[in-house]
């Protein structure tokens, strides 16, 4: 890929890039990123939580242990053995789930109304269990409305079926992103996670213990 072949020509000090996502105002992709770059952007170097990838398939998928929808977990949401992996791909706009796990998300929503912020605000959190710590997605992420017509709106939460191993696997999107700097470091094949300042001071919150949780 680009980012690698730049690392091996010398153009960058190393093959990682980080991507520092929001809503509103600035968004950023920074290749090889320090520590001092980390800062530029209000981010404490110590900040990241790392997780190993699964890079079987060429892909930057984190293992997931579970999910929860308000605080409640999903029952049999990814916490059998060897739990569910999801990929983390910007070009996604929402969140992709395994078909089961997307319908019971789906069936704890209520209807999204007249699209009026109270109503959206109803709306519940959603929060995945990566390794030890758990990573809120608030409705303003996973609900799109329109700007031409912004009594209209519809959930980006898909369901994925297949009758393959992928029925395991889950897409984090922009939704997952927005709000945070994710760091993907290629050569160690590691994803670092943390708070874009102001964006998503929920995160980090402390999820349920479980034996499937493994991070790096």
């Amino acid at each position: 890929n680009l980012v690698g072949e730049l690392a091996r020509q010398g153009v960058l000090p190393s093959a990682s890039f980080a991507l520092a996502l929001r809503a509103e105002g600035p968004s950023r992709l920074i290749l090889a990123p320090d520590e001092a770059a980390m800062r530029a952007v209000g981010v404490a170097p110590g900040g990241l939580a790392w997780f190993a990838v699964d890079a079987r398939h060429g892909e930057w998928a984190l293992p997931v242990s579970g999910v929860s929808v308000d605080g409640e977990a999903v029952e049999g949401a990814c916490g059998g053995r060897g739990g569910c992996r999801a990929i983390v791909d910007s070009g996604t706009a929402g969140l992709v789930l395994p078909g089961p796990l997307a319908r019971a998300v789906l069936k704890r929503m209520p209807g999204l109304g007249d699209c009026s912020a109270g109503t959206l605000a109803a709306l519940p959190r959603l929060a995945f269990a990566l390794g030890n710590r758990s990573f809120e997605v608030e409705p303003a992420s996973y609900v799109e409305v329109s700007d031409v017509d912004p009594s209209h709106c519809r959930l980006m939460i898909q369901p994925m079926d297949s009758d393959d191993s992928i029925t395991r696997t889950a897409i984090l999107g922009q939704a997952f992103l927005m709000g945070r700097y994710v760091a993907f470091d290629q050569a160690a094949g590691k994803v670092g996670v943390a708070a874009y300042p102001h964006l998503a001071a929920s995160d980090a919150a402390p999820a349920a213990p479980s034996d499937t949780a493994a991070a790096a």
